[in-house]
């Protein structure tokens, strides 16, 4: 069975200005420890964060995504925690390493889940493993589950969840209260997630998720021959799942036919499934074009030319957006004949026509989405 990475070794308290302090788990997300903080000093999150700090709406914005010095500082002072070990409990570590000319102020994180906020609501639950929170003496969030390529836990070799079983509402601690006295609960209906049942873990998607973890902790992986580095994995990885979730949208025969060829039929994917990015997608929506994704850089770069060869693609059948080719896939792309047509490119209009299904499609599952968040 294979290891589940460690992310963050967290911390114990010296010194806190709390009654009631509370360490850092290893691997726990930091706006979750903060909700078990609050809890544990029996008061709302709310609360605590109106305290720290009161010209901030906290719970409005992603906290995982970075709290300036000024307002870390006086946390780690009533925590006793450094503030070094909260850094390492945020998404921004791991999503630098992945994208190194991400900004912070960047709206999206490749490969990071968004929450999709509105006021304190949220579209985008956390993901959670029920056996973890069931073995842990007192449950909290695993910062590895806001990573958009985990879908499945390691130690249980489970599939994660994101939405409570009985009410299917987001998991969202953040909304919970003193009153209900830990964070194993849903904030909605009360029920308690650690009786969720989890489904068997896809193990081709566990198989994608503990390399590419790998793949963060040594600095490189392999596609084929070709040594990558980390942004360079992650970047042919979201050249195959677009490469996919093409398919699944256009059905384009050829191009299907040779993914087939590889192992990946992508007509048993739902279409519902692409209307929205993979950082906001369901986490069995992310199960499915990952596991895909696994079976093709298992089959590597020569296995792909053969079938692309076979099923007389070209170079443009291959790109599904302006951007270069991935690093690992020139070779692939050095093998096959140019269409002798090229994308439009942006800012270049063309005739009015009816928009796509696969548009119509995003634009429904977003009104679905609003229309649930404006319900809750």
């Amino acid at each position: 069975m294979a290891q589940a990475h460690a992310w963050h070794p967290g911390s114990g308290y010296l010194n806190p200005g709390w009654q009631a302090p509370i360490c850092l788990q290893p691997d726990e997300l930091f706006s979750a420890w903060l909700v078990r903080a609050a809890l544990n000093q029996g008061c709302d999150p709310l609360v605590l964060t109106g305290d720290l700090w009161p010209k901030l709406r906290a719970w409005t914005v992603d906290l995982d995504r970075g709290v300036s010095p000024d307002r870390l500082h006086p946390l780690s002072q009533v925590a006793g925690i450094p503030a070094a070990a909260f850094e390492a409990s945020m998404l921004w570590p791991v999503a630098s390493a992945i994208s190194p000319d991400i900004r912070p102020e960047s709206a999206l994180w490749p490969w990071m889940l968004t929450l999709g906020s509105r006021n304190r609501k949220r579209h985008g639950g956390l993901q959670f493993c029920p056996h973890c929170l069931a073995e842990d003496q007192k449950p909290y969030y695993r910062l590895n589950w806001r990573f958009a390529w985990h879908t499945e836990c390691v130690r249980h070799q489970c599939g994660l969840l994101d939405d409570c079983p009985a009410c299917h509402a987001p998991v969202e601690p953040h909304r919970l209260t003193a009153m209900d006295g830990g964070m194993a609960v849903c904030f909605s209906c009360k029920a308690d997630l650690r009786a969720a049942t989890a489904t068997q873990a896809n193990e081709d998607a566990l198989k994608l998720q503990v390399m590419s973890d790998a793949v963060i902790r040594d600095g490189h992986g392999y596609y084929g021959k070709t040594q990558l580095s980390v942004s360079e994995w992650f970047c042919q990885i979201r050249y195959f799942v677009g490469l996919i979730r093409r398919v699944v949208a256009v059905r384009p025969e050829r191009l299907g036919l040779a993914l087939k060829t590889l192992g990946v039929d992508a007509e048993q994917i739902p279409q519902q499934s692409i209307g929205l990015l993979l950082e906001a997608s369901s986490v069995r929506n992310r199960e499915l074009f990952l596991a895909d994704a696994w079976r093709l850089v298992m089959a590597g770069p020569d296995a792909f030319l053969d079938a692309a060869k076979g099923a007389s693609l070209g170079v443009q059948t291959l790109r599904i957006s302006p951007q270069p080719f991935p690093v690992a896939f020139q070779q692939v792309i050095a093998g096959l004949p140019s269409n002798g047509r090229s994308l439009r490119k942006p800012g270049i209009a063309g005739p009015a026509k009816p928009k796509s299904s696969r548009t119509v499609m995003k634009m429904w599952l977003r009104l679905q989405r609003k229309a649930k968040m404006a319900e809750r």
